[in-house]
């Protein structure tokens, strides 16, 4: 009786201390440790969005935001899915440049267009933002025809962010089964690939552990973090080759999985697919939205690096020894698009020359030092282009200009 009576009390000691362990941890993470909370829910047609009608916080070393979610998963306010009489839709689809956790939906650059062009064009002027962090191409073909589509858009607005698009659009690169993809069949025709609803991927979109998100930060944090971070960085580019040490004729590697091989002039297998599906479903997604009578529009967002001239900062920042002794051809991607783009009547928008022109004449930089993603001045950058676009261009796109 007593060995039992001292294990019971025990128990209950260690009960107390995990739970004492759990509020400790969670009060960390509310008030001591700032980290992010930003929960997404698994959706088995278009892969991961944003919780519904969720609140929470989005944390960088240049930023703490309070996110708020729509009804339909998206960082933004809220718009209706029948669009109101004599209302001009622009449905914009892109990333996590678009989805802009890292500012305010206020400052993000959809409902600054919505301004600017409510203010001129005459009628009543409604920008949806349907961006999702991690999703390219063939998820915006995606999400355009399960989502985009019901809210009669007269123009989509395609953001493809150079970096990392292409590699999203391939399974092999991508290694996320929780991503719907496409495949090119014979003929050129693309195959959907549904998303793996069973994989631990998806799963892990539905689950929050908080104290565990706590951990993870404070590892961030920790001196022996960042000191084995340095060591693995350090060892990645020796293993990859240093541009010193490369002989005549040698280029040094990059991983597979590395998103930097989009600018290589001639990236291994499976980059030539990346290539390949990303501009058929550009393509293909330019058929849908003619088919529901509305326009495309393709916007290139080049990486900061490229803009402000800082590759082989980046590129070291990575993990790599530099740019030199890589065989680039960093106006790779840009162009292809633009080719293709050019052959099918896709208009285009390439954000590389405002982004470029700002960065020479101020030297203030579009995004935030630490990750790459736009502050609010990049935000206000594109906001002007998109409207200067349309400005030109509005009898083309339907949008009868009345200035």
């Amino acid at each position: 009786m007593g060995r039992l009576k001292r294990l019971a009390g025990n128990l209950i000691l260690l009960a107390i201390g995990l739970s004492l362990a759990l509020v400790s941890g969670e009060f960390l993470v509310r008030f001591v440790i700032p980290t992010s909370t930003v929960a997404y829910r698994f959706d088995p047609d278009v892969g991961y969005v944003l919780q519904p009608s969720g609140t929470f916080r989005w944390v960088g070393p240049d930023y703490d935001v309070r996110v708020t979610s729509n009804a339909a998963g998206f960082h933004d306010v809220e718009h209706a899915r029948a669009k109101p009489p004599g209302t001009y839709r622009i449905v914009v689809i892109g990333d996590s440049m678009v989805e802009a956790l890292q500012v305010p939906i206020a400052d993000a650059f959809t409902r600054l267009l919505e301004g600017r062009v409510g203010a001129w064009a005459g009628r009543p002027v409604e920008v949806v933002n349907l961006g999702v962090s991690g999703k390219g191409p063939a998820q915006y073909h995606r999400l355009l025809e399960k989502i985009g589509l019901d809210y009669r858009p007269d123009l989509v607005v395609v953001a493809v962010t150079l970096l990392n698009d292409f590699l999203n659009d391939v399974p092999e690169l991508e290694r996320d089964p929780s991503k719907p993809y496409y495949r090119l069949a014979d003929g050129g025709q693309l195959a959907y690939v549904p998303p793996d609803v069973t994989s631990a991927a998806s799963r892990r979109r539905e689950e929050k552990v908080r104290v565990g998100v706590w951990l993870k930060s404070a590892l961030k944090r920790s001196w022996f973090a960042r000191s084995f971070g340095e060591k693995l960085a350090r060892w990645r580019a020796q293993r990859h080759g240093d541009a010193s040490a490369a002989g005549p004729g040698h280029h040094a590697t990059l991983p597979l999985t590395s998103e930097w091989n989009v600018f290589l002039a001639s990236p291994p297998p499976p980059w030539d697919d990346a290539y390949r599906v990303t501009l058929r479903v550009l393509e293909e997604s330019d058929r849908l939205v003619r088919a529901h009578d509305a326009r495309l529009l393709v916007m290139l967002i080049p990486p900061k690096a490229l803009v402000e001239d800082k590759l082989d900062a980046a590129l070291r920042a990575d993990g790599y020894a530099g740019a030199d002794g890589y065989a680039w051809d960093v106006g790779r991607p840009a162009r292809a698009i633009s080719s293709m783009a050019a052959g099918a009547g896709i208009p285009l928008l390439d954000l590389d020359g405002p982004l470029r022109e700002d960065w020479a004449r101020s030297h203030e930089s579009c995004s935030w030092e630490h990750d790459g993603h736009w502050s609010p001045r990049g935000h206000r950058l594109a906001a002007e282009a998109l409207d200067g676009w349309l400005r030109a261009h509005a009898a083309d796109v339907g949008l009868a200009a009345a200035h």
